[in-house]
């Protein structure tokens, strides 16, 4: 699933993203998967972990560090995930496109495997 972002992307002082609201957001450019650290202006979601260790499980290179703004804009994809909205790509941000504004392989990639995780981890417990 895609989607424009219609939540808001919360932005510290400097400029660096934080979270969406009720979400996490993900930027990927250049073959790496980014995600904000976490830190008192952001709160930890479930899915944010899951993302990771799924990253970290299937050979994804990630780094979590400060994104800036300019980077969201710039990324190959964006992912929105969240307990209630899984994984999504967002192809549309404030109206201009991120990337190929189509859902990419990363995004396909991610989704299918958290599609599995939920099969295979969350319900067997």
């Amino acid at each position: 699933r895609s989607e424009s972002l219609t939540s808001n992307a919360f932005l510290t002082e400097e400029a660096f993203l934080t979270e969406g609201s009720a979400s996490n957001i993900f930027v990927f450019k250049n073959g790496v998967l980014a995600a904000p650290p976490k830190d008192h202006l952001m709160l930890p979601g479930i899915t944010y972990d899951v993302i990771l260790e799924i990253a970290e499980a299937n050979a994804i290179p990630y780094q979590i560090r400060k994104i800036a703004v300019a980077e969201v804009f710039a990324a190959d994809e964006l992912l929105l995930t969240s307990s209630t909205r899984e994984v999504q790509a967002i192809t549309h941000l404030d109206g201009k496109p991120i990337g190929t504004a189509t859902p990419g392989p990363l995004f396909q990639k991610i989704h299918t495997l958290y599609q599995k995780f939920k099969r295979e981890v969350m319900r067997a417990q």
